[in-house]
């Protein structure tokens, strides 16, 4: 679904899922988006995030670590994905791979 461009900033700078390394406004959010990403048998803590806060929405833009410090076309590594997680909800969607 994402990038077929550069995130915001370099991947090396992205946080990585977790309480951690994210602001506490997203924290909750996370944990959602965890969640999904362990309910599709993947490790949370294998990906970075970027986040973009759209109409109603945080939608996290997932960048596996086997994807980072490649060339940004397509779906580097084959596991980067989005995950958009909904405030009034309070639900995660299931993962859109990157095209």
């Amino acid at each position: 679904m994402r990038p077929p461009h550069a995130p915001t900033t370099t991947t090396a700078q992205l946080p990585f899922l977790n309480q951690r390394d994210l602001p506490p406004t997203y924290w909750d959010a996370a944990l959602n988006v965890a969640a999904v990403l362990v309910a599709e048998k993947e490790n949370p803590r294998e990906f970075k995030a970027e986040i973009e806060e759209k109409n109603g929405t945080y939608v996290f833009h997932l960048w596996h670590v086997s994807g980072l410090g490649n060339p940004v076309v397509g779906n580097p590594g084959g596991k980067c994905r989005d995950i958009i997680y909904d405030l009034a909800s309070r639900t995660a969607s299931k993962s859109t791979f990157w095209q």
